[in-house]
This record gives C-alpha cells, structure tokens and sequence, in this order.
C-alpha cells in the first residue's frame, strides 16, 4: 500500500469528515500503483505493507515515517512517475 499524506503537520488532524489530502492506492505486482484524485499540494509517499493501509489516520505513524517517506510537489493535471522503497515497519 502506497500512502500519500500532506508535509503539513497540522493537517494531519482535524481534517473534518473527507481527508482530501490523504489518500492511499494498492501496488500492482510489479510495484506500479496510481493515485486518481490527489490535490494540489506538498505530500510525503511511502510504500508500507497492506496491514497498515489505515494508518494515516494516527498522527503517530505518519510522525513515524515521515523521515522514510519520499517528499513530492504535486501540481494540478500533472502527471509522474515516482520510485518508492519498501518500508519494512519492524515491531508494528
């Protein structure tokens, strides 16, 4: 599971009833994956196994691997193509 979430710290709560800025898309085999919809904006990606696809709801783990995470500018009808490295959680 890929996971893009915002490189503002503050927006990683009180995002309201639609985290619009949060957004998760599932790997193909050979690692490809696709987000449709991700607005405008400054995220951090990271590739992380299926078991945690819902944890960018807890500040705590985007805190925890925001270091490992790659940093993106995504601009409005762009479109790109970013290599990610697995990130093995150990403990999690």
């Amino acid at each position: 599971t890929v996971i893009a979430f915002p490189t503002d710290r503050e927006r990683w709560t009180n995002y309201g009833l639609r985290a619009a800025r949060f957004a998760t898309a599932q790997s193909e085999t050979d690692g490809a994956y696709r987000f449709d919809r991700l607005r405008q904006g400054e995220y951090f990606l990271v590739a992380v196994d299926g078991r945690h696809a819902n944890a960018w709801m807890d500040p705590a783990f985007l805190e925890a691997v925001a270091p490992s995470a790659v940093r993106v500018s995504v601009q409005w009808g762009e479109s790109r193509r970013q290599n990610l490295a697995f990130l093995e959680l150990v403990g999690k």
